[in-house]
């Protein structure tokens, strides 16, 4: 998702049938780039929502243009639902969804999950921001506060390699 905001492509559907896993490999791979477009989406008609409701971002939902951190926040409600099982607005009617994503606060991953530590509900917390500016800067933050929950205290979290990184046996 960074080497795509790098890029300045912006996805505008993450949700988890667009996430493929190789766990033998251990890879994560984003896929279907159908609905994505350009950060500054001068090119693209004013008011069309892209993407699927249930992920998609208070100022997307609004018709607001997409951008990196509009998939934070999709990125977020992936996060939220692969911790809890659930996703964190499910409500009857697509209007009632709408309302509640431009409206209501995520409830906090410890009310579903009390065994998760405050760190990482803190983490989805922030990806989960209503207003953009409150969200995390950038995808490579957001992938580095993960790493560094996942590692046990005291060690020191591995650098992920750069794009197009390429390892060499034996080395």
């Amino acid at each position: 998702l960074a080497h795509a905001h790098a890029l300045g492509v912006v996805h505008r559907d993450i949700k988890p049938a667009n996430v493929m896993i190789d766990l033998p490999a251990g890879q994560i791979k984003l896929t279907d780039f159908g609905v994505a477009g350009l950060a500054d989406l001068s090119r693209t008609r004013t008011g069309v929502v892209l993407g699927t409701p249930h992920y998609m971002a208070p100022e997307q939902l609004a018709g607001a243009p997409a951008d990196a951190r509009s998939d934070l926040y999709s990125l977020g409600v992936l996060l939220f639902q692969l911790l809890t099982g659930r996703l964190p607005h499910e409500q009857a009617s697509l209007g009632e969804l709408l309302r509640a994503v431009a409206r209501e606060p995520a409830p906090d991953l410890r009310s579903l999950r009390p065994e998760l530590s405050p760190a990482l509900a803190a983490v989805v917390a922030q990806a989960l921001q209503k207003q953009p500016a409150r969200r995390p800067a950038d995808a490579n933050r957001l992938a580095d506060a993960l790493v560094d929950l996942a590692q046990p205290p005291g060690a020191v979290a591995p650098k992920a390699p750069e794009p197009g990184f390429k390892a060499t046996p034996g080395a």
